[in-house]
């Protein structure tokens, strides 16, 4: 074979070969990103978009507070009556579908107490137009990892979630007022 010939033939054989690994990375990266979406959505253990809830009811460090909804707005209705601060109340609300749970801790625990979940120190309730709710309550601190324990209100399973899930629960009257 002449000098030219194969150099042609090893230049057509690279390219194939650098053809098919393009072939094999983009496969696999269609791949990845699929099964981060579904580790992502098994993370998350409420899902409400923060249109549909018409109500709030929250119990944090032994104060209780119910803000409701109307025409667009948010308004604090008990202990006191006040117009609500609307970002917060937001942000509040749209923290349940951005929360992400790092790990299920038991699915029926024998005893909620060992997780701060017995009496725990922030239970939020939102009611959506269409009558349901769903909730959160945020026990204890787990100090080894620095992480928290939820459970889903009504629900059984204790979960496990970074500090900054608690922060974006743990709003009191005062931030949530105009």
């Amino acid at each position: 074979m002449k000098d030219f010939t194969k150099s042609v033939l090893k230049t057509g054989a690279t390219i194939a070969v650098l053809a098919g690994l393009a072939v094999y990375a983009w496969q696999g990266d269609k791949r990845s990103q699929k099964d981060a979406k579904e580790k992502d959505d098994r993370k998350k253990i409420i899902s409400v978009a923060k249109e549909a809830v018409n109500a709030v009811e929250m119990r944090v460090r032994g104060v209780e507070a119910k803000i409701t909804r109307a025409d667009g707005r948010w308004l604090i209705a008990a202990p006191v009556k006040t117009d609500g601060d609307q970002a917060a109340i937001d942000a509040l609300v749209g923290a349940f579908d951005t929360l992400r749970v790092e790990r299920v801790v038991e699915e029926k625990p024998a005893d909620l107490k060992a997780y701060g979940l017995d009496a725990p120190e922030i239970t939020i309730r939102l009611a959506k137009a269409d009558g349901t709710t769903v909730g959160l309550s945020v026990g204890m601190k787990n100090d080894f990892d620095n992480t928290y324990y939820l459970s889903r209100v009504g629900g059984t399973a204790v979960y496990q979630a970074p500090t900054s899930s608690r922060f974006s629960f743990d709003k009191d009257l005062f931030a949530l007022r105009e």
